[in-house]
């Protein structure tokens, strides 16, 4: 209401000013009486229509309906054509036709009746109805303007009054305005003091590290959660503290580098760094922060901003993880994610080499019915799955398919369930498979081992049994036999003796009785030593030259050769001798050889032992042992037993060459 007072009293005062000429021209002029009101009303109400117009722009600050403004522009051609008409007339003492003031005035009246066709919509909808200054002072200064013109040419006192009243209402508006202002400014002041409280508050509370710090480097100011992470005391002055102190060298380069072009061009740079620690004992803080420029009130730049994060427990936790993942990549298990629909999201490689998987191929388009054959499907759907779920937990067998088209993959499964870590609910869905193709062959391996095992043990009974038997017929044949005969023939002595019948034929008969108990004798020293084995009380050398010396005897030479320092433990020393001398009972029985030769010595973490003789040699082919005679079959039971092996071939030169190999311990000699 004052702008407007204040425009309309302005154009007032100017307008008369301008026309208080005209009007005394106008009342000087002969006019006749009846044009005089005319030459003078007219005047007057144009100068109304002018101040309310001048003041209706004023007091909207030209925030006008289109209506308003054509409205607005046709008053004033009406008023500029009828001054200067009411001029023409005091000047000519007549109105004078034909002028171009006809046209103006024509169209002063079109614009004011085409004022209500042109709309309501706004002229200027930007412009502002807020309190503005420089059109107070503009219309001040045009008051103004017309009192000073009043000491250079004389004013009608009407303006002066006009001009007075404007100065007025604008003094009034300024002040106004100034106590508006001021009560703005105190509720800004006290707003922006109470957001700073809780800014201080929130930074004070917060934390991260918040720093401001200016554009040369120098920090001004950190907050306690800084001061801590960086290891510094609570008070201790910023004073020349700079950002290139507060990182690490490496960081500060990046920071010179780096970030400050950035956050210069953009304004602002996110990303991670390293603080270094203060206190000088501590390791660097690994930090992600967000730099960023603080600008005055015209938007130039001012000082920086920082607010950084500590990251460390997420860099060791990224650290596990690589740990874990590389772990996971390096192991040679079939190691899998899925979700619980059975969608599979990660599988290592060893485990698409296991399945014959392309090291690129997208397992997320894959299931876990896709990896696993008929039977190690079922076996998932009724049994692990169900498992997994209501226990966490399954361990187990099944098969993987080979996608290679190869036979199925046996492995040992242990699958669990992972939870989320927020809320504890089933996530996914995890597994550790291991092949166990080689296992499956080992069990295979050892189930023929145990059979050989079994059979070897057949064999041995039975050869004790032949043993048995062979001794219980020696003892039949030869000792039992002859204890006969000599009772028979001590019977036939008593007789003699009974009868006196020649002695001659008694002492022959009693000659033949001691041969025959002499023979007898020393068949029972042989079965005795066939029993008893000196390999128990004696070494390896010495054993088999002993049993050399009673096989072979003098029809065969023999040597026995032993290397050096080797000892043996009972067993197998009993084991070598036996297979040994069932050799050279061999030689003597079928090689038709002149000379044996017996070597013993370490070979390949065992003993070798090799009966060589210069005889025939062996036949063609290894005939099958015939009812009876299982020498050659119970040395290779005997050998196969204690793990070892007999093989017979024919030597070099001649003749035939076993060979018995058995293992023995570290400690065995």
């Amino acid at each position: 209401a004052l702008d407007a007072l204040m425009g309309a009293l302005a154009a007032a005062a100017v307008a008369v000013m301008l026309v208080q000429g005209r009007l005394g021209r106008a009342l000087d002029t002969d006019l006749p009486d009846r044009l005089i009101p005319v030459g003078v009303v007219y005047p007057a109400l144009e100068i109304a229509l002018l101040a309310a117009l001048v003041g209706l722009v004023a007091g909207t600050h030209a925030h006008l309906a289109r209506a308003i403004v054509v409205l607005g522009g046709g008053v004033l051609a009406f008023v500029v054509s009828d001054g200067l008409l009411v001029d023409q007339v005091a000047a000519a003492g007549a109105l004078q036709p034909g002028t171009w003031l006809g046209p103006l005035s024509l169209a002063s009246v079109l614009l004011i009746a085409a004022a209500p066709w042109a709309g309501a919509r706004p002229v200027n909808p930007s412009a502002t109805t807020a309190l503005d200054l420089r059109a107070i002072r503009w219309l001040t200064v045009t008051c103004l303007v017309v009192l000073v013109a009043d000491a250079v040419v004389p004013v009608h006192p009407t303006a002066l009054v006009l001009a007075v009243g404007g100065m007025v209402a604008g003094l009034v508006r300024s002040s106004l305005t100034q106590l508006h202002h001021d009560r703005r400014n105190r509720a800004t002041i006290a707003e922006k003091d109470e957001e700073l409280t809780r800014f201080r508050a929130l930074v004070e509370a917060s934390s991260d590290y918040i720093g401001i710090g200016t554009l040369q480097g120098e920090i001004l100011f950190l907050n306690p959660s800084a001061r801590r992470m960086a290891g510094m005391d609570p008070d201790e002055p910023l004073e020349n503290f700079t950002i290139s102190r507060a990182l690490t060298d490496e960081a500060a380069v990046h920071q010179r580098e780096v970030e400050r072009p950035q956050i210069m061009a953009t304004g602002s740079w996110q990303g991670e760094s390293t603080l270094r620690n203060q206190s000088g004992d501590g390791p660097p803080v690994p930090v992600y922060k967000n730099t960023f420029v603080i600008r005055d009130e015209d938007g130039a730049p001012w000082l920086l901003g920082t607010i950084q994060r500590d990251i460390t427990a997420l860099k060791e936790a990224q650290s596990d993880v690589e740990r874990f993942r590389s772990l996971v990549e390096a192991s040679s298990d079939f190691i899998a994610l899925a979700e619980l629909d059975g969608t599979v999201r990660y599988l290592n490689p060893a485990g698409r080499r296991m399945v014959g998987l392309d090291p690129g191929a997208d397992v997320a388009s894959t299931t876990i019915s896709d990896f696993l054959t008929e039977e190690g499907l079922r076996a998932s759907v009724e049994v692990e799955q169900p498992a997994v779920v209501a226990d966490g937990e399954w361990r187990g067998e099944s098969t993987l398919r080979d996608l290679r088209g190869g036979p199925p993959i046996p492995v040992t499964i242990n699958s669990f369930l992972i939870r989320r870590p927020e809320t504890g609910e089933p996530w996914l869905l995890a597994t550790v498979q291991r092949n166990i193709t080689e296992l499956h062959a080992a069990r295979t391996e050892l189930q023929r081992l145990a059979d050989e095992r079994q059979e070897l043990l057949r064999h041995l009974v039975e050869a004790q049994e032949a043993e048995r038997s062979r001794i219980a017929a020696d003892v039949h044949d030869d000792p039992v036999q002859v204890m006969a005969a000599v009772d028979l023939q001590l019977g036939l002595v008593q007789r003699q003796l009974d009868t006196a019948q020649d002695p001659t034929a008694t002492r022959a008969l009693l000659e033949q009785m001691r041969e025959t108990v002499s023979e007898a004798n020393d068949r029972l020293r042989y079965l005795l030593f066939d029993l008893d084995s000196p390999a128990q009380r004696e070494d390896v050398e010495t054993a088999l030259a002993e049993a050399a010396a009673y096989v072979l005897q003098d029809s065969v030479r023999w040597d026995v050769r032993c290397e050096p320092g080797l000892e043996l433990d009972e067993t197998a020393r009993v084991l070598v001798y036996r297979i040994a001398k069932e050799a050279m009972v061999n030689v003597r029985k079928h090689a038709q050889a002149t000379r044996v030769h017996l070597h013993v010595c370490r070979r390949e973490g065992g003993i070798e032992v090799v009966v060589a003789d210069d005889g025939i040699g062996l036949p063609p082919e290894d005939p099958a042992p015939r009812p009876g005679h299982r020498g050659v079959p119970d040395m290779r039971d005997r050998a196969a037993i204690a793990g070892g092996s007999v093989t017979l071939t024919n030597g070099p030169d001649g003749g035939a060459v076993m060979r018995l190999w058995i293992p023995v311990s570290a400690n065995a000699d």
